[in-house]
């Protein structure tokens, strides 16, 4: 039987990593769902609603790093991807979404369920294509993949019927992804660096998901220091380290000197004035400084702030040793006995609202457990989905979701229901 477009489609997801695809059949779709089933190497997850499967995608990506495929039948089903596509670009997850679409010989006829995809998916996606052409197909999936596992975010693939089902053209070339290249400041740039922070008394860490794969190195930096990772507003130096941080209001002012280091360009001083910006990975930026930067002795700063914070953390121990006599039980006391009974290695994942506070508040840390949400998209319902992905990606390991009560009934207890 000859390769079609669609094989050729899932040969190249298959290359590039590709383990699972979340979506729901349709005939836009079918040629397509017909090669996978003919790949036979991507578990097809069938979820209940596109947005589902997104969030689910999203979480599964973000924590393996591999690219994770989502799909929606024409019109309708393609718009259910939107809103969690947003939430992949948000928290930077290589996801990759297979749009139906209508036939090639109905585009730009107003068909039923016909949709632009460039203009829908703009502001969702790193990059859009639609294959009209069999001829055009490596080309573009290449890139989408690409695109999607380098910058890490989603992109969207819009296929029409008709041309999955066409005779792919040419030999396949398989997928080639190079390792993420090591970025960090210039020279001239470390080395000003190192004299504010060698010139400054206090020193205060402010760090955002740019630290992920940089625990132990940003761990290092505060402990010769003597930083403390918070205090933001009292330093004489605010070290920003991989934060976009949205509330602008909360970040110091023009007594404090900061400096902000973050891989993306377009972070840089977007949320506050800077005295100095860099752009480079955290990991490779912190090692270098670590050769340079000179060992503090005075600890009194760092003492006088983790004495606040545990004073705090007594405050909100209240409703938590006061629980057990609590009726009904106070989200609180909830909380912080999930904290205490989940194993080391737990992943924990709120739904946007109160539950996050709760997660910040009374879920522990720790070096091997993992707190996610919609932080920087804070759309509804994604808990349970993301919870679901999670399990998917680490079987076995738990995976606990703090919903709220809209969240849970707009996407959470239909889908949960169906797979308990």
């Amino acid at each position: 039987m000859a390769r079609n477009v669609a094989d050729v489609l899932w040969e190249m997801l298959v290359s590039a990593g590709v383990k699972r695809c979340y979506g729901i059949v349709g005939d836009a779709l079918n040629p397509v769902i017909d090669a996978l089933r003919r790949n036979g190497n991507v578990d097809f997850v069938h979820v209940r609603n596109e947005e589902y499967g997104v969030f689910a995608a999203v979480a599964d990506a973000y924590f393996t790093g591999a690219p994770v495929a989502v799909c929606g039948t024409a019109g309708p089903g393609v718009v259910h991807l939107f809103n969690w596509l947003m939430d992949a670009r948000k928290e930077r997850a290589p996801v990759i979404a297979i749009a139906g679409d209508v036939e090639s010989s109905l585009l730009d006829t107003s068909a039923l369920e016909e949709m632009n995809p460039y203009k829908f998916f703009d502001a969702a996606s790193l990059y859009t294509a639609r294959i009209v052409n069999p001829a055009q197909a490596q080309a573009v999936i290449g890139t989408a993949i690409r695109t999607s596992i380098l910058e890490k975010g989603p992109t969207v693939l819009s296929i029409p019927g008709d041309i999955a089902a066409a005779e792919a053209v040419g030999e396949l070339d398989r997928i080639s992804i190079p390792s993420a290249p090591v970025l960090r400041p210039s020279d001239s740039d470390l080395s000003r660096l190192t004299d504010m922070i060698n010139d400054a008394g206090t020193v205060a860490i402010f760090g955002g998901d740019g630290c992920r794969d940089a625990r132990e190195e940003v761990i290092a930096l505060a402990a010769r220091l003597k930083a403390p990772v918070g205090a933001i507003n009292h330093a004489d130096l605010l070290l920003m380290l991989g934060t976009d941080f949205p509330f602008s209001e909360f970040l110091p002012g023009a007594k404090v000197t900061k400096v902000q280091i973050d891989q993306d360009p377009k972070h840089i001083g977007r949320r506050t004035s800077l005295d100095l910006g860099l752009v480079g990975d955290v990991k490779a930026t912190v090692q270098a400084l670590l050769e340079n930067v000179r060992e503090k002795t005075d600890d009194r700063f760092l003492r006088k702030y983790v004495a606040e914070t545990e004073s705090f953390d007594e405050l909100k121990g209240h409703y938590v040793d006061n629980g057990p006599g609590i009726k009904p039980i106070r989200p609180e006391y909830l909380a912080a006995t999930l904290s205490e009974l989940a194993s080391d290695d737990a992943m924990f994942f709120a739904d946007t609202g109160t539950a996050v506070m709760w997660l910040a508040r009374h879920i522990k840390g720790g070096k091997n457990r993992r707190l996610f949400g919609s932080f920087s998209w804070a759309s509804m319902a994604n808990a349970a989905p993301n919870a679901f992905g999670a399990q998917l990606a680490y079987p076995g390991r738990q995976t606990i979701a703090i919903c709220g009560d809209g969240g849970f009934t707009m996407l959470g207890m239909g889908e949960n229901a169906r797979h308990l």
